[in-house]
């Protein structure tokens, strides 16, 4: 299998709102669309993507796809996602560079999980 490319990465439009004189911004409102055109094709690709790696367990690639994929998770933010895909990464190549690199992001997922929110 030729090397897995770049994860689908979502486009960033960012919406700013202010809530109680904080100021927000958030880059994937747009996600939150669901079932419009453009979420929809976002999840094409994604699945697509996943489809690929799910295709070629064995290839060497398949690792560092997983690691980039749980990489796209944490930059839509959703950690839970990013979470799995770092898990299955850890689980099912344990040896590999890219499994080091995923125990990492874990570590500082759980970090900014038990951080408290101002």
């Amino acid at each position: 299998m030729p090397r897995p490319s770049v994860p689908p990465l979502a486009r960033r439009a960012p919406v700013v709102t202010e809530v109680h004189g904080q100021r927000r911004v958030d880059d994937y409102q747009w996600l939150r669309n669901k079932g419009s055109r453009a979420v929809n094709a976002y999840l094409r690709a994604e699945n697509a993507y996943t489809a690929a790696i799910q295709k070629f367990p064995r290839s060497m690639w398949v690792p560092e796809a997983y690691y980039k994929r749980g990489k796209a998770q944490e930059s839509l933010g959703t950690p839970e996602a990013a979470r799995a895909s770092y898990e299955m990464l850890l689980k099912t190549y344990p040896d590999t560079p890219s499994a080091g690199l995923a125990k990492q992001a874990l570590d500082r997922l759980g970090r900014q999980a038990a951080a408290p929110r101002p």
